[in-house]
């Protein structure tokens, strides 16, 4: 039972460490919520009409793997699921077009110019 628990220990810490990498990004609700939704509608365009072209990860994925502040972290989940659950029966007509492709890329292009800034 000893050994067990020690091991548990032991892969807890070794866990903590791991998943910790990278350094503490102090971001805010405010700085990071305009970047939600091109990032999103992005997302979803590209997993719904070209997902083999390699579906890029939910933004709150992205801010916790930066060690964005987990309060920060979960208002973006919560408006990425928001925003899916939306736009979940959308069409392919409506969405897979060339101009919805045009309109999300440059949002999200803009959105990670800002993001880009704020990471430093």
């Amino acid at each position: 039972m000893r050994a067990a628990m020690a091991a548990g220990t032991f892969a807890a810490a070794i866990v903590g460490c791991v998943s910790a990498p990278y350094p503490q990004l102090d971001v805010s609700w405010e700085q990071v919520g305009p970047l939600v939704a091109p990032f999103t509608y992005r997302m979803l365009i590209v997993a719904q009409c070209d997902p083999m072209s390699g579906v890029p990860k939910p933004f709150d994925a992205v801010l916790a793997e930066a060690g964005a502040p987990a309060d920060v972290v979960a208002k973006v989940a919560a408006e990425v699921s928001r925003i899916r659950e939306e736009n979940s029966d959308n069409p392919d007509e409506y969405v897979c077009t060339p101009e919805m492709f045009e309109m999300s890329e440059a949002a999200s292009a803009e959105a990670q110019a800002a993001w880009d800034e704020l990471k430093g």
